[in-house]
Order: C-alpha cells, then sequence, then structure tokens
C-alpha cells in the first residue's frame, strides 16, 4: 500500500510539474522569454525544443495569432544543468533560431554546444558560474556577440584565438579562471569597452595586444595575475 501510495504521489508530482511548465511555455511565446530558473533542472525539458507545441489556440484566453511572438531570450540560471545537448531528434534551431540572450548562469555546464554558438541572432551569452573548460568560437556566428561572460569557469590554458572574429564584442569577462594568456587577436575586438580578465595565470606581458585598437576601450582589468609589463 505504501509503494503504490509512493507511486500516485511521484506521478501527481510529475503531472504538476509538465503543467507548470506548459504555462511557461505559452508565455514564452507570447512574452518571448522563456525563464526555467531554480526549477532543479538536471536535464533540459524536451519542451524547451518544441516551443511551437505551446501556441494557444486562437481567441484562448484573449489571445491572438498576432499576439504570439518567437521567444528570443532563454533563462536557465541556478538550476543543476551539466549539458545543453538537446534529447535525440530535436535541435536548438527549430525552436530557437532567433535567440539573442541565453543565460545559463549557475549550472555545471562544462561546454556549449557550437550549434547554439552558431545562431545568427546571438548576441549576449552570461555562462558565468559553471565549469566550462573552453571557450572556442571558431565555428560560431562571432561578430553577432555583444557580451561574453564566463567568469568563475575552469577555463585553462590560452584564451583562444577566436575570440579575435567578436569584432562587435562590447563586453568580454573572463575573470576568476586559470587562463595563461589573452591572445593578440583580441587588438580585432574594436567595439570592446570593457574587459575583465583579473584573477587568472596570466603571466609575462600584453604588449603583443595592440588595445591601441580598441577605441572605445573605456575598462581592462587584469589585475590578480603574474603581469610584468
Amino acid at each position: 500500500v505504501l509503494s503504490r501510495a509512493c507511486f500516485l504521489m511521484a506521478a501527481r508530482l510529475k503531472q504538476k510539474d509538465a503543467r507548470d511548465y506548459t504555462n511557461q511555455y505559452t508565455k514564452a511565446v507570447r512574452s518571448a522569454i522563456l525563464n526555467l530558473s531554480n526549477q532543479q533542472l538536471t536535464t533540459l525539458p524536451p519542451g524547451v525544443f518544441t516551443l511551437h507545441e505551446f501556441v494557444p489556440p486562437s481567441g484562448d484566453n484573449g489571445s491572438n495569432w498576432w499576439e504570439l511572438t518567437v521567444p528570443h531570450t532563454l533563462t536557465l540560471t541556478h538550476n543543476k544543468l551539466r549539458s545543453l545537448i538537446p534529447p535525440p531528434t530535436l535541435c536548438w534551431y527549430n525552436a530557437w533560431n532567433q535567440l539573442k540572450t541565453l543565460n545559463i548562469a549557475y549550472n555545471e555546464i562544462s561546454e556549449i554546444p557550437k550549434e547554439i554558438l552558431m545562431l545568427k541572432l546571438l548576441q549576449t551569452v552570461i555562462a558565468h558560474h559553471n565549469k566550462l573548460h573552453t571557450l572556442c568560437l571558431a565555428a560560431c556566428t562571432a561578430h553577432q556577440l555583444l557580451r561574453i561572460e564566463v567568469q568563475h569557469n575552469n577555463l585553462r590554458g590560452a584564451l583562444d584565438e577566436s575570440i579575435g572574429a567578436c569584432i562587435n564584442l562590447q563586453y568580454l569577462d573572463i575573470s576568476h579562471n586559470q587562463i595563461i594568456s589573452l591572445p593578440s587577436s583580441l587588438s580585432n575586438c574594436t567595439q570592446l569597452r570593457y574587459c575583465e580578465a583579473s584573477y587568472n595565470c596570466i603571466a609575462g606581458d600584453l604588449q603583443h595586444i595592440n588595445l591601441s585598437s580598441c577605441t572605445q576601450l573605456k575598462e581592462f582589468d587584469a589585475s590578480h595575475n603574474q603581469i610584468t609589463a
């Protein structure tokens, strides 16, 4: 009897969770923002990749098709996600081809899939306080990126040269990692205004980076490293 009661309780909780997510999916196609923060997620629900199925019927609760919109902001902060890889047969592009802002802060993610970085309208990536071990932008539409926050991760070695492809980048925070050097291609980010690189393992000098080409630069913080000049 006890085991059956536990089973029924688990089933009810599962149904409640599904109903709650459905409400959030439905709101997303009206507001263009899907917020699944603080949901104790360990994997991404399939509904994240099938938002078109949650478009309410015309006239439902006063909604009309012209009030619906394609989601452009996805917030998944403060969960327990380890991967952003979609379930089999699903993909990021179908539901998120208009994605502009991705916020995955405070999770356990080790890598951002190329499929996300290749989305043509992506402008902001907020991924601080995760377990990212690399930041390679070689396969992405990097010239669209305006803001990258990857502080407090596990980035090691040299910062990848592909950062130089982010020619419109305005804000870069790579602080509190274990990065040992910055590439000369950083000077290609001519629109850069703020660069936070403190609390890393950067050694030597930075003379190979022509920061004078970053004419919009207001702050470059490389404190708490081993820079000599």
